[in-house]
């Protein structure tokens, strides 16, 4: 089975690194045949996977292409085997833009037209269901950064320096708590442009995103806070904040969400306010949390074994496993011949 995501690549876009470049990282390493495409020229696979979209007109293009009669013949690979199946198409959805005004068209109609649809959470899963009435596959986002200790010794620390990180677009949800962080020390790691009207005279430094300033951020942090909004509790939007934070060691306090709520064993969700004044009178119990958290995390989030649930999606529709199901038993073949494709940071 040889796979290609296709799609615009901006490795600073998290939707990039963590619906296609990790995905593909992790098949690769599983060693099936997977490459990332940024041209519609030469489409040449066996399953496309459509992910982050930035041109829908090239995308429906593209489909219609692999779908048509006459494409597995001009197809290269049709010459392993004439009894090769078709090609497939699967479309990976994170976002929610089945409202957009000009995205909403599109999204049902891949979703229509795919043979899989791929959901980053449940909730998303419900609301591809709603909007189309298309059964979609439920994998979500692996965690990016490496696992550290947690991060002191609890009882012997104040909670003082308090971490934000995320898009732009969140800093409302932000903005809301501005009176329940009042004292303590606050950094925001963002892309930064956007926020410097809003973050005008604040008292706290605005830092652009990238791997090294969130590095530093957690190593200064005592708390990650995410606040996420009035709506937040039926969020669609995935984890990879919470378990982010998690892997290096740092206890979060956030508000409801539901891929959050799934953490309320360890991490505070409810009121930042009171989550934060929690913390400080709980530090003997922080320490255990953070490590059963990270446990958690391990089981459920690590890339090689949500890789596994991409290579079960996938041979469910393409190959001898595909009569199973998604959510079936898979008989792909492994022994195929495989051709490992580098793939580097930001294709």
């Amino acid at each position: 089975m040889r796979v290609s995501f296709v799609g615009s690549a901006f490795f600073k876009n998290a939707s990039y690194r963590y619906r296609t470049l990790m995905p593909a990282k992790a098949l690769q390493e599983a060693k099936i045949d997977c490459s990332i495409v940024t041209s519609y020229d030469g489409l040449n696979a066996d399953v496309f996977v459509f992910s982050k979209h930035w041109s829908p007109e090239k995308d429906k293009a593209a489909v219609e292409q692999i779908k048509s009669p006459g494409f597995l013949a001009s197809n290269q690979i049709a010459v392993v085997a004439e009894d090769r199946p078709a090609p497939k198409v699967v479309f990976d959805v994170c976002d929610d833009h089945f409202d957009h005004p000009q995205l909403q068209e599109h999204y049902i109609w891949m979703c229509e037209n795919a043979d899989l649809v791929v959901a980053s959470t449940d909730r998303m899963k419900e609301i591809i269901w709603d909007a189309t009435g298309v059964h979609a596959v439920v994998i979500n986002d692996a965690y990016e950064f490496p696992e550290l200790p947690p991060r002191h010794k609890w009882e012997q620390w104040d909670v003082t320096n308090v971490l934000w990180y995320g898009h732009p677009t969140n800093f409302e949800s932000l903005h809301r708590v501005w009176d329940k962080i009042n004292g303590y020390n606050l950094m925001i790691i963002t892309s930064g442009i956007e926020l410097e009207d809003t973050t005008a005279h604040k008292p706290f430094p605005v830092v652009p995103w990238n791997h090294e300033n969130m590095m530093d951020g957690f190593r200064q942090a005592d708390v990650v806070i995410i606040p996420t909004g009035e709506r937040g509790y039926e969020s669609h939007k995935g984890a990879n904040r919470m378990l982010e934070a998690i892997r290096q060691g740092v206890f979060v306090v956030a508000e409801p969400h539901p891929e959050y709520n799934k953490f309320k064993e360890w991490m505070y969700i409810g009121d930042i306010g009171k989550g934060l004044e929690w913390v400080q009178s709980n530090k003997q119990s922080i320490k255990e949390r953070v490590q059963s958290a990270q446990k958690f995390v391990s089981s459920n989030y690590h890339p090689q074994t949500l890789g596994q649930k991409w290579i079960k999606a996938l041979s469910s529709i393409w190959g001898a496993g595909s009569n199973g199901g998604p959510d079936g038993s898979t008989s792909m073949d492994l022994t195929e011949e495989v051709r490992i494709v580098p793939m580097l940071p930001g294709i």
